[in-house]
């Protein structure tokens, strides 16, 4: 669980130090408009991608929750938040901002941007 967070931490770093370079840039070409809206447009599409993949990395990491919960218990939680404090310390907060969906019946844990693990 702490690589998946080391991970984490690791893209949001590179996006900073990503966008510091394309600002830099920006100030040092005459073109500072046009710059600005190709800085800001990179900038929403690594953002998504980090979200993306943030999504995908808490995902693995509720299934493995959810199938560690299941060997122990002999059936899937009802809810997530039966995990935390047993097979997961605490649920990751989804990057999109909204919740996880959950489907107690075959433990499927999918977020709110659409990514899903099949079990």
């Amino acid at each position: 669980m702490f690589k998946h967070f080391l991970q984490k931490k690791l893209i949001y770093i590179v996006i900073i130090i990503f966008i510091l370079l394309l600002s830099g840039c920006s100030l040092n070409n005459g073109q500072t408009e046009k710059t600005e809206n190709e800085t800001n447009s990179l900038i929403k599409k690594t953002l998504k991608k980090a979200d993306n993949v943030s999504c995908k990395s808490n995902l693995n990491q509720l299934k493995m929750a959810v199938e560690v919960y299941r060997a122990e218990y002999g059936n899937y939680p009802n809810s997530l938040s039966e995990l935390e404090g047993r097979s997961i310390p605490k649920i990751p907060d989804e990057p999109a901002g909204g919740q996880y969906l959950y489907n107690s019946q075959n433990g499927l844990v999918s977020c709110s941007l659409g990514h899903s693990l099949d079990n």
